[in-house]
């Protein structure tokens, strides 16, 4: 081979190599499920009125198996540790019974956002004159240390809401059409309502 023709062979060889070395390593943040799951640390309690239970997934979606159920006909605390969206990972659940006395399990499977809620409560933080509302905000983080999040609605206190998604110890919700936010001490995921 002369020496004209060597180096696009080296070249097209280097990256054969190359593309084999890269499809051998993991893509970032990539799971089984094919989505990026969001770190939550947060409760939310069973709004589910189907008498079989409420179905915990081996993953968020239904087309995953269930695992289990959690029960309707009693109050049921659900701890979430992910999300993908709507589908919350729960770690725990805890079924009270009539004197609201409760033990908790540990499992890791998935439920619907749509069969799980909130109640939005007064925060110690609010100005007087709003102690009747929640605020809902567009997002759930702060851009820098002087950013005010966006305010985009409000929700009367003792409203239960159900999840759109979770971040950290945010919630989202939608009411009555507006989607957004709820900071940690704007609501209580006890169904009892007794959040400290």
């Amino acid at each position: 081979m002369n020496s004209k023709n060597r180096y696009p062979f080296i070249l097209i060889f280097s990256v054969l190599v190359a593309t084999a070395a890269f499809s051998t390593l993991p893509v970032w943040g990539q799971n089984e499920y094919g989505k990026p799951i969001t770190n939550c640390n947060c409760n939310a309690y069973v709004v589910d009125t189907d008498p079989a239970g409420t179905n915990v997934r081996t993953g968020p979606g239904t087309d995953y198996t269930v695992i289990g159920t959690l029960p309707t006909g009693r109050p049921v605390r659900v701890h979430i540790a992910g999300s993908v969206g709507e589908w919350m990972r729960i770690s725990s659940y805890t079924v009270f019974d009539e004197a609201a006395k409760g033990s908790s399990t540990d499992i890791d499977g998935w439920v619907s956002g749509k069969l799980l809620a909130v109640t939005t409560r007064v925060s110690t933080y609010a100005a007087d004159d709003s102690r009747g509302f929640v605020t809902i905000y567009e997002s759930n983080s702060y851009k820098s240390h002087d950013d005010v999040l966006a305010e985009i609605g409000r929700i009367p206190v003792n409203s239960a809401i159900t999840l759109a998604d979770a971040h950290g110890n945010w919630v989202k919700v939608n009411y009555k059409g507006v989607e957004g936010w709820l900071d940690p001490v704007s609501f209580c995921g006890d169904p009892f309502n007794e959040c400290h």
